[in-house]
Formats: C-alpha cells, structure tokens, sequence
C-alpha cells in the first residue's frame, strides 16, 4: 500500500544522499555548511514523522490480529 510512510521513506533517503553529497563541497564553500545542516533537520522532522506513521501502523496490524485471533 502506498501512504505517508512510503513517501517519508523516500524523502530521507533523497535528503540523506544529499547531504552526505555536499560533505566534499563544505571544504570550500561556507554557506553548503547551512545547506546540510538545514536538511538535516528536516531529515530529523522526516524521521519523527515516520516513527508516528510507523506505530499508527504497527497498532493497526496488532488491533487486526487480535480481533482475527478472538474470531
């Protein structure tokens, strides 16, 4: 299935391909240093949001188990 933490998932893994792609370029340019900080506090946002998406799914699948276990 397709949702929120699919999309979030890919979201990290582009922003964390990008900023360990801009490590080379902070020797010479100071302002690639705020680039990667910045989006490595997104990625930190990213990964707070996929936590939430993540246990909403797993108590979804729980909460399945249980009323197909009761049956």
């Amino acid at each position: 299935m397709i949702g929120p933490l699919l999309f979030g998932g890919l979201g990290i893994v582009g922003l964390i391909s990008t900023s360990a792609a801009l490590v080379p370029f902070m020797q010479k340019h100071d302002w690639v240093r705020s680039i990667h900080i910045s989006l490595n506090l997104i990625l930190l946002g990213l990964f707070g949001w996929q936590a939430v998406t993540g246990v909403q799914i797993v108590q979804k699948i729980v909460s399945q188990m249980m009323k197909n276990g009761a049956a």
